[in-house]
């Protein structure tokens, strides 16, 4: 667990998630935005139809790590995704002691729309989106200037098969 993950746990209350995603897939706990009245008053808890399409990645699997990295996303950063995306599932058992009704959000990497710390560093100055010499686009942290790379095909050069 990485330290922005940790931080995020706490600043968040988000609860222990019981499993390890696998393959492609993502846990997300998704972030709920208080209601403001034009006043700045902080609105009660309501029954909304209004959903928060943004959350804390929890959980990712080694291919979706492999793939949001190369994209300049990590454990623990706030991400949006689409309306519709994913399934909820209820992650803190009854009789457990916990708070009931608290729901992790299971998807795709490919479900992920933006991120809000990506943007935030960019800004920063401390990544940036260049283009390698293979004309893909690629991030890469400013101040080592060390390329995240999406996993690619090894070629055997003897053969040219792949693996």
């Amino acid at each position: 667990m990485n330290d922005l993950l940790r931080k995020r746990i706490k600043e968040y209350a988000i609860p222990a998630f019981p499993a390890q995603m696998t393959f492609d897939n993502i846990a997300i706990w998704r972030l709920k935005n208080p209601k403001v009245s034009p006043g700045g008053i902080v609105l009660p808890d309501v029954v909304d139809e209004d959903v928060e399409n943004r959350g804390v990645l929890v959980s990712a699997g080694p291919k979706a790590l492999d793939e949001l990295y190369s994209t300049g996303i990590e454990l623990g950063q706030i991400l949006w995704f689409g309306r519709f995306t994913g399934d909820e599932k209820q992650i803190v058992k009854r009789g457990s002691g916990q708070a009931e009704g608290q729901y992790m959000l299971l998807c795709k990497a490919r479900d992920v729309i933006a991120g809000e710390d990506l943007r935030t560093a960019i800004d920063a100055g401390k990544i940036k989106i260049v283009m390698n010499a293979d004309g893909e686009h690629a991030i890469e942290d400013v101040p080592t200037a060390k390329r995240r790379h999406a996993p690619k095909e090894v070629t055997d050069a003897a053969t040219g098969n792949h693996h």
